[in-house]
């Protein structure tokens, strides 16, 4: 199955600030593009994704509330419940799929040359298939492929259904607070009254439900050449404005009380941190021989 959870944790993530559209429409394509490449099958969680977790919630450690916000905070989730009814985030979900997600994933159904090739075990440019033939290769290793594929993103918006409604609760409580903490008691109590208007609740519900409008699809795609053009002349800005700091050190570079206090520190022999570094740095020559070509 190509779908990974990348997709479907970065989309639902982004998905759950519907108040934030654009970002979440880009969320969820830089999501369908990189499991494109990805064609691998989703694993289970591991050490390294938990601890990866706990390094990223450390990162975003938010400020006690303040006595005069915690005064606040009753009036503000009275304005998060009629602007986040209990399943809002469910529905926002299932529009949104059927509308942005789905038909993103729906690009993916067909067979690719990439799952072909791994399938008959082959680099994929040793085979030169055109789509009827790419189909009916899948269909002689997999006559339930398309089945599967349906199937799979199914599967999929399930998922994606039940994570969001397991996001809700703690979602709801962070928008608490943070109304709590960005307006004062009068401007609670203005957006209240507000709320409490059939406009205002209708605003609310919209508002989430317009990040899947085709007019900001629409939007983003058009930009998003631009967007990547931007991007690929990252890395040589950095190479730019890096270019001035001395190289990484080798294993020659170093004294030998250097030597061996990284040897203390990693708990490695001489002989496997030299071997190491060694590969490393031609690891990081032949990265930027590559980079040089492609430019």
């Amino acid at each position: 199955m190509r779908i990974c959870k990348t997709f479907v944790g970065a989309a639902a993530a982004a998905l759950a600030f519907g108040a934030l559209p654009a970002l979440a429409q880009d969320a969820a394509e830089d999501a369908v593009v990189a499991d494109a490449s990805a064609d691998a099958e989703p694993e289970s969680a591991t050490p390294d994704d938990a601890a990866m977790m706990a390094v990223l919630s450390s990162m975003f450690v938010a400020e006690p509330l303040t006595e005069e916000q915690v005064k606040r905070l009753p009036l503000a989730k009275k304005i998060v419940d009629k602007m986040v009814p209990p399943g809002t985030y469910g529905e926002m979900m299932g529009s949104m799929f059927n509308k942005i997600i789905g038909p993103m994933m729906s690009k993916f159904e067909d067979a690719s040359p990439a799952e072909v090739a791994k399938q008959i075990g082959v680099e994929e440019g040793e085979i030169d298939l055109d789509p009827e033939q790419l189909a009916e290769v899948s269909a002689l290793l997999d006559p339930a492929w398309q089945e599967r594929r349906k199937l799979e993103m199914t599967t999929v918006q399930g998922a994606m259904g039940k994570m969001m409604t397991a996001m809700e609760p703690g979602v709801r409580a962070a928008l608490s607070e943070a109304y709590a903490v960005y307006f004062d008691q009068k401007e609670l109590t203005d957006i209240d009254a507000f709320f409490s208007t059939d406009s205002g609740v209708a605003f609310a519900r919209k508002s989430f439900t317009m990040s899947s409008d085709p007019r900001f699809i629409a939007a983003t795609m058009k930009a998003l050449p631009d967007a990547m053009g931007a991007l690929s002349d990252m890395e040589e800005e950095v190479k730019t404005a890096t270019a001035a700091l001395p190289p990484l050190r080798g294993w020659a570079d170093l004294s030998g009380e250097q030597r061996a206090r990284l040897s203390e520190l990693t708990g490695l022999s001489a002989q496997q941190l030299k071997d190491g570094m060694a590969s490393a740095a031609d690891a990081r020559a032949t990265d930027a021989t590559e980079g040089s070509d492609e430019d």
